[in-house]
């Protein structure tokens, strides 16, 4: 992988995708096999969706060009969706039990969705989403620049916890 890389991706046959600079490329024993563009800036969160495709975000390039999510086939290297409506950059992702997309990143919420829609919102950050992870028991656990980590029921998208005695921001779970 190369030094500007701003996401990584391992997948289940030990290959590895790295985002960069408005593209992810696909590296299988140290050699780039595949490069999918379409983002329009900085790919920052990649996942693998239990279905097998890839699920990619990135921030706009400039203000009238908001954060997208894009959704790949990795195996012919085609971008299936691209979901728009974030008002900033999408910093990371989490595929949530149900099979539907968790995103966070534009200022003070994380949003769900599913079929190229945004279902809900869930709101109480009062700074940039930085992180996400599901936890066994299906929980969503959110950080965030404003110091904290909340936990979500990611059934009725209420928030069960907040963790607050953070000294900075919460950018790794």
């Amino acid at each position: 992988l190369c030094g500007s890389d701003t996401a990584l991706c391992a997948l289940p046959d030990g290959s590895f995708l790295g985002g960069a600079f408005r593209e992810i490329k696909h590296w299988r024993d140290g050699k780039c096999v595949r490069v999918l563009k379409g983002h329009t800036d900085h790919v920052y969160s990649l996942i693998r969706l239990k279905n097998g495709n890839i699920a990619s975000s990135s921030d706009g390039p400039h203000l009238a060009v908001r954060g997208t999510i894009k959704i790949w086939d990795l195996e012919k290297g085609e971008c299936l969706h691209t979901l728009e409506g974030h008002t900033n950059g999408v910093q990371a992702l989490a595929e949530l039990p149900d099979g539907r997309i968790a995103s966070a990143g534009s200022y003070g919420t994380i949003t769900r969705g599913r079929d190229q829609t945004c279902q809900d919102t869930l709101a109480g950050h009062t700074s940039w989403g930085n992180c996400l992870a599901v936890l066994p028991d299906g929980t969503l656990a959110s950080g965030s620049a404003d110091n904290t980590i909340k936990l979500w029921n990611t059934k009725d998208g209420t928030c069960v916890r907040t963790f607050t005695h953070h000294t900075g921001g919460v950018n790794a779970l």
